[in-house]
């Protein structure tokens, strides 16, 4: 199995999560509006779900500082409103169980 190139370890070990509990292919990196430069970490693009992942909740990281949480939150918001189901995983959730956040998605899409 190749294992694409991830910028952190958390979209790896999500991934291999996805890869273990046996759901469907995906897309990273995924531009899901067109007008917008918002990218998804991973796509279910035939069912419109979305993942994405935040790592460094306690390092004061780019998704947990004002103008990265407010971007964070604009990206979601219109993710909705294009009737994608996004869901969101910080890196904390992803070590404690990657295989229960992949379960989770699992469930939405309907497997």
């Amino acid at each position: 199995m190749v294992i694409p190139k991830f910028e952190s370890v958390y979209e790896r070990d999500f991934y291999l999560a996805c890869q273990e509990e046996g759901l469907p292919t995906l897309e990273t990196q995924y531009k899901f509006l067109e007008k917008r430069k918002f990218r998804a970490d991973f796509a279910w693009v035939a069912q419109r779900v979305l993942v994405e992942i935040h790592g460094g909740e306690w390092a004061r990281g780019r998704h947990v500082r004002g103008s990265g949480f407010n971007s964070d939150c604009e990206k979601q918001n219109l993710a909705v409103l294009a009737g994608w189901q996004p869901f969101v995983f910080t890196g904390s959730m992803i070590t404690a169980d990657a295989c229960g956040c992949a379960r989770l998605v699992k469930e939405a899409l309907e497997l």
